[in-house]
């Protein structure tokens, strides 16, 4: 009996067991399920000057936390949403078809949420990397480089032979989403893209307002305008510039180099860099020998067009500054560099923008090595940056020399030289 009594209480703790892990994988499954179903946007990236963007307008349904957005379908719906300042989303149309097609459409509260709409490593543009990109496009023109190939119409649906169609030679891949009313109506789908921009103004004379750029089927220009936060309209995300997710590459003869300057702000293992603005501070890292960051003049606006400042404490630290798989060039690097593109080795080396804008001539390169070089001049040791009126660029080495550290250095002439390693330098990065 005894024996018999043990083995059914094995068999039943066996049985429940069973059911324990089969219900807890199930919960977790479906925990996963959920995740995933916020994760499931399609990251594609595509390389728009110096920024990265997705290939497609956002399609999640949930808050970065896991927390559901309410759809809104009806006009009731959305104008619920509207009065009660309510985050909101729709397929246009409500036709799950046009959200496969061109993603949600969302209202200013859903945008503006502290839950986080974007995915994580991502971000909804602010209104100076709008301009950033249509500067890069040409000044308010250059719409026609973002369209899709194919999908454009006339909006006024009258009989055309005019092709309204983009060249998307950056891969943006622009669709003519169209857009929902503040008070619930579908309009202008094949015909503009809108989408939304994270800053926000609020108007004295209670209409709230902010802003979103587009682009029409029937021109070049690039749009930014002030509308209503009820508006719905499309979201195109702006990859971190902290994030290692993507490093665009140029091959230059044997090495593989990063063709923009680093903008991290923490360590390989998560750990924050200092950033060290006024002369005190940055003085302050060098006698303690600690690492610091800065942007170029303390403006954070620089950071998209030159990257970080860093001093050599944060190069050589060993929580790692770069990703793996990548190193700081050392000097032979940069000696392998210089012996590859020989001759003009400078105009080779220069951006074709941004040389010529200073007060002391300097002419832009032919960047026929694809590094894309800048100026963005740096940082002496007791803080104090140095002036663009004498257009310059200086990136680090991982190489020491005595007390000293080597740095490769371009202006009119270049080449490298050695430092004191409480400058402010950029960082190029070469893969190991």
């Amino acid at each position: 009996k005894k024996a018999n009594t043990y083995l059914k209480t094995k068999i039943m703790r066996q049985i429940l067991l069973f059911f324990i892990i089969v219900s807890t994988n199930y919960y977790f499954c479906q925990k996963r399920i959920s995740v995933l179903d916020f994760n499931n946007q399609k990251e594609n990236k595509a390389l728009v000057g110096s920024q990265i963007w997705m290939t497609e307008n956002l399609n999640v349904d949930r808050f970065q936390n896991g927390d559901l957005i309410p759809e809104a379908k009806t006009q009731e719906d959305w104008a619920i949403a509207r009065e009660q300042k309510l985050p909101a989303w729709c397929y246009y149309n409500n036709d799950t078809i046009n959200g496969t097609k061109y993603g949600k459409l969302y209202n200013w509260y859903a945008i503006n949420d502290p839950r986080g709409l974007a995915p994580k490593g991502w971000h909804i543009p602010n209104e100076s990397e709008i301009w950033t990109l249509a500067d890069f496009l040409g000044f308010g023109f250059g719409g026609n480089k973002l369209k899709s190939q194919s999908g454009w119409f006339n909006c006024t649906k009258s009989l055309s032979s005019l092709d309204y169609n983009g060249t998307n030679p950056f891969g943006f891949n622009a669709l003519p989403n169209g857009m929902r009313s503040s008070y619930g109506d579908f309009e202008t789908l094949g015909c503009i893209a809108y989408w939304w921009i994270a800053s926000s103004k609020d108007n004295i004379n209670e209409h709230y307002l902010a802003p979103r750029f587009k682009i029409r089927y029937d021109d070049d220009t690039f749009e930014i305008y002030e509308c209503s936060k009820s508006d719905g309209y499309a979201v195109r995300c702006i990859l971190d510039y902290d994030s290692f997710d993507y490093i665009p590459v140029v091959k230059i003869g044997g090495q593989s180099w990063s063709s923009q300057n680093l903008r991290v702000y923490t360590f390989r293992n998560g750990d924050s860099i200092p950033e060290m603005k006024t002369e005190e501070e940055w003085l302050k890292a060098a006698l303690n020998k600690t690492p610091a960051w800065c942007y170029y003049e303390n403006n954070p606006k620089n950071d998209e067009k030159y990257g970080k400042l860093y001093n050599w404490y944060a190069i050589n630290d060993p929580r790692g500054l770069v990703p793996k798989g990548w190193h700081v060039p050392s000097k032979k690097d940069w000696l392998d560099l210089i012996d590859t593109l020989g001759a003009n080795m400078v105009m080779k080396l220069k951006y074709t923008q941004g040389w010529d804008e200073f007060e002391t001539f300097s002419d832009n390169g032919s960047n026929e090595s694809g590094f894309s070089a800048i100026p963005g001049g740096s940082r002496n040791y007791n803080g104090i940056f140095d002036s663009h009126e004498d257009p310059s660029s200086s990136w680090w080495s991982s190489s020491e020399d005595n007390d000293l550290v080597s740095c490769f250095f371009l202006h009119e002439y270049s080449g490298l030289s050695t430092v004191e390693k409480s400058q402010g330098m950029y960082v190029r990065i070469v893969k190991d």
